[in-house]
């Protein structure tokens, strides 16, 4: 009886380790399943960020503004204005406000300084020129 019993004992012994390793193997799948999600889930989101990104760089006109992050955290941030787009190399070449050549982006490096919030782009020109054109012909409507 005694050695039914320590047989029985041995059996339920196996049958419980069996269920933890497989509960082990389960759950080592599940955390596996959860990595691939989550590494998914970052690349789709870099993708749209790239989207987005290069969507801003191919609406920039000439007259547009972007903000450069100094790589050196004492400096002021850059702005620089759009002064030539170069279709033929994809190059964009930015002044200052006094019109100095200051920088030259590739389109693709321009998209990377973006998403990586190196770069910002400020706004369009031609919403700037609009607003310009209506204040000006305000003030020129107010003076006569």
């Amino acid at each position: 009886m005694r050695r039914k019993r320590e047989q029985e004992d041995l059996k339920r012994e196996r049958e419980e380790a069996a269920r933890e390793a497989e509960l082990r193997r389960e759950r080592q799948r599940l955390e596996e399943q959860r990595q691939d999600d989550d590494r998914a889930e970052r690349e789709h989101l870099a993708r749209e960020q790239r989207l987005l990104a290069r969507k801003q760089v191919l609406g920039l006109k000439l007259g547009g503004w972007i903000v450069v992050s100094p790589s050196i955290p004492e400096e002021e941030p850059i702005r620089l204005k759009l002064a030539v787009r170069i279709n033929a190399s994809r190059e964009l070449v930015f002044v200052d406000r006094l019109g100095l050549n200051r920088r030259e982006f590739l389109e693709d490096n321009l998209v990377e300084g973006i998403v990586v919030g190196r770069i910002r782009v400020l706004g369009s020109s031609a919403e700037f020129d609009d607003t310009l054109s209506r204040v000006v012909g305000r003030i020129r409507v107010d003076r006569n």
